[in-house]
């Protein structure tokens, strides 16, 4: 999979903007450890069962909504607030 670096999603207190797609796949990572260490067994069972599914398929979903939380910084209009983002120079290549 290639996530288009172009794409930023935080640039704030950084060096460099931070591609969206690898906020998301952070994002993600940290919604699994707080299904796994934080929520106990009652809360994770009450989330599965309020969503009407298995405890497998809510914990899925859990970490793919935090994938998914920041998808509208990939709009043109969120993206353009920083045009000179979407040059990429150090990647020959990527236009």
């Amino acid at each position: 999979m290639h996530l288009d670096p172009r794409l930023w999603g935080k640039e704030r207190g950084l060096n460099k903007p931070y591609p969206v797609g690898c906020h998301g796949i952070d994002t993600a990572a940290v919604m699994e450890v707080l299904w796994e260490r934080y929520l106990s067994a009652r809360q994770r069972r009450m989330l599965a069962e309020g969503w009407g599914l298995t405890e497998e398929q809510a914990r899925l979903l859990h970490v793919l909504l935090g994938f998914l939380h920041d998808l509208a910084k990939i709009s043109p209009v969120f993206q353009q607030q920083e045009p000179e983002r979407m040059r990429c120079p150090e990647q020959p290549g990527i236009r």
